[in-house]
């Protein structure tokens, strides 16, 4: 959209739409069978858009670790969310 101010220079209102990415830490406790099905379960959790079966460019598992059950893993991750921003 253009507004004309007097003093003959025309001056534009811009709209945009963008995505930032927060980083983001923690501890999940998820249910597997295995330490990468352990991975995949807690990044799901995280990125819950993205393929499920495949790693995610920007999780990063620090640690895997037995739960107190079997079958129980704590996964430490570093990881960032997309939020959308628009004005």
């Amino acid at each position: 959209m253009r507004i004309r101010r007097g003093d003959g220079v025309p001056k534009y209102k811009i709209a945009y739409e963008t995505k930032l990415m927060e980083d983001k830490e923690g501890v999940e406790t998820v249910a597997a069978e295995s330490k990468g099905q352990a991975m995949l379960a807690a990044q799901a959790k995280l990125h819950p858009t993205h393929r499920k079966d495949e790693p995610y460019f920007h999780f990063e598992p620090l640690s895997i670790s037995p739960g107190g059950k079997a079958g129980v893993y704590d996964v430490r991750y570093k990881t960032r969310i997309e939020r959308e921003v628009s004005g």
